[in-house]
């Protein structure tokens, strides 16, 4: 039977300008990417390079909503299914992926942020998971307050 090896089969493209043919522009950061990948694993960026007038070898996307942190940890969940720091970005790592309709990573998101949940943090975090449809997150907060 043969081994699934598409993660680490496309884990070097991540972050490598490697037959890369567009780019997302964040804040401080310019990240090379594959328009294949990102339309393949989010809808939302498929419409985005599906409306681009002449498709070009180096269509440009630009993100100024978020943080340049949670946009390489989206693409890095694109390429390899993975994610760092996600004890660090996890509130605005689902947003975004409900943003750009990336079903798993908002999953995964979901799942880390109940663990923190502080009386600090509870009305923000209610309020995250009401904007963004996050039921169980949203239960964890009715059950704190």
């Amino acid at each position: 039977m043969p081994i699934h090896r598409v993660p680490e089969d496309f884990e070097p493209f991540f972050e490598s300008e490697r037959l890369s043919d567009a780019t997302v522009v964040a804040w401080n950061k310019v990240f090379p990417v594959h328009k294949v990948m990102l339309s393949a694993r989010s809808s939302v960026f498929s419409e985005m390079f599906s409306a681009i007038a002449q498709p070009s070898i180096n269509a440009k996307i630009e993100i100024k909503d978020m943080s340049d942190d949670v946009i390489k940890e989206i693409l890095r969940f694109i390429y390899t299914g993975k994610v760092n720091n996600l004890h660090r970005v996890a509130d605005d790592l689902l947003a975004a992926a409900s943003k750009y309709k990336i079903d798993e990573l908002k999953t995964i998101s979901e799942h880390s942020l109940p663990k923190t949940i502080t009386t600090q943090n509870v009305v923000k975090r209610l309020l995250l998971a009401h904007n963004h449809n996050a039921a169980l997150e949203k239960r964890c907060c009715s059950l704190y307050l």
